[in-house]
Order: C-alpha cells, then structure tokens, then sequence
C-alpha cells in the first residue's frame, strides 16, 4: 500500500505568497500541525495543506525544490503565488 503523505503551505492571500511549512508528513499529522498552529497566523494567511505525491529527501521543508515544484504545479492558485522563505 502506498504511503500518503502531506505538504503543508501557509498562503498569504493579501500578498499572494506562500512559505513551506511542513512536508513528509502523514494526514493526521498534518490535521494536528494545523489545529495546533493555525490560531497563530497572522491575518489573511491560511493552511494550505497538498498531496504529495512522493517522500521529498530534502530534510529541511524550506530548502525543498520538490516542495517548490508541488506547489507550482498542484496548488491550483491563480495566479500563482510567489515564494517567500520563512525568517525566524
């Protein structure tokens, strides 16, 4: 059986930009991440959460060229967002 898995992107409406927050993560926790984390974005940006299709082998989400190409093609944001890394 096939492995599902989930990456999540915040989006940013107001700017039209996303940053990857998570990838490689199994459904349930992606649904915890975002229970847990939603309630701390800032307004007008959301959980975006997306299938992927494979395990990504980049560890870090924010240096994830698979995770770039996802959300290209798959989002279904028009026109599409622009990246944005995540500052600490």
């Amino acid at each position: 059986m096939k492995e599902k898995l989930m990456l999540l992107i915040v989006y940013d409406a107001t700017e039209n930009e996303y940053t990857i927050s998570n990838h490689n993560l199994e459904p349930y926790q992606a649904t915890q991440f975002i229970e847990e984390w939603q309630p701390h974005l800032k307004s007008g940006c959301s959980f975006m959460p997306l299938d992927q299709q494979r395990r990504h082998k980049t560890p870090d989400a924010q240096n994830c060229r698979a995770c770039r190409d996802q959300v290209r093609h798959s989002s279904g944001l028009q026109p599409p967002p622009k990246f944005r890394r995540r500052t600490q």
